[in-house]
């Protein structure tokens, strides 16, 4: 698992080089250092939101590509396991036993099967449905760096209000002295 170089394409690799790119010139307008950095964001984004997306092949930015090397993986791999593990055992609602393969047996067994295959799919839609998410929300409409930097602060106090503040109400929280 994550053993070799990631090609995102489409309009997902257009966001992805809106949101991280490389020219020195683009510094002033960057939301990320690296590509690594909005592969594993837009995975997390994309769970917590629900949105899936899929390989785009037909818009007008078919042709464009971002490739994150195997050796930025690798400084990365235990981080990217992590978030696919997670994922994989929150996804969905099958059975605990069923969710725990998926997380942490399928890769072993990918020679028996093809259900790591369609893990990393459905990871992969994840991660594209919140690069998506990433690039309206904080690059799409920016100008400036100043647009660009209060996109950003919208979206996080956004997140924390609305998947921090407001799901979590203060009585569903256990305290120590609930359990005792």
């Amino acid at each position: 698992m994550f053993n070799d170089d990631i090609e995102i394409t489409g309009k997902h690799a257009h966001y992805m080089r809106t949101l991280a790119p490389r020219g020195t010139e683009e510094k002033r307008m960057r939301a990320f250092n690296r590509y690594i950095d909005v592969y594993m964001i837009g995975a997390v984004i994309g769970y917590i939101n629900g949105r899936k997306e899929e390989i785009d092949r037909s818009s007008e930015y078919k042709g464009v590509n971002a490739s994150i090397h195997l050796a930025t993986i690798q400084n990365e791999k235990k981080n990217l396991e992590i978030i696919f593990r997670t994922i994989m055992l929150l996804e969905g609602d099958k059975d605990e036993e069923e969710r725990i393969n998926r997380a942490f047996r399928d890769d072993l067994n990918r020679d028996k099967n093809n259900n790591h295959q369609k893990n990393m799919k459905l990871f992969n839609s994840y991660i594209l449905g919140g690069i998506s998410i990433l690039y309206e929300e904080i690059s799409q409409d920016a100008l400036d760096r100043e647009d660009l930097l209060s996109n950003i602060k919208e979206f996080v106090e956004d997140f924390n209000n609305d998947l921090i503040l407001n799901k979590y109400e203060i009585e569903d929280i256990p305290y120590e002295a609930d359990i005792i």
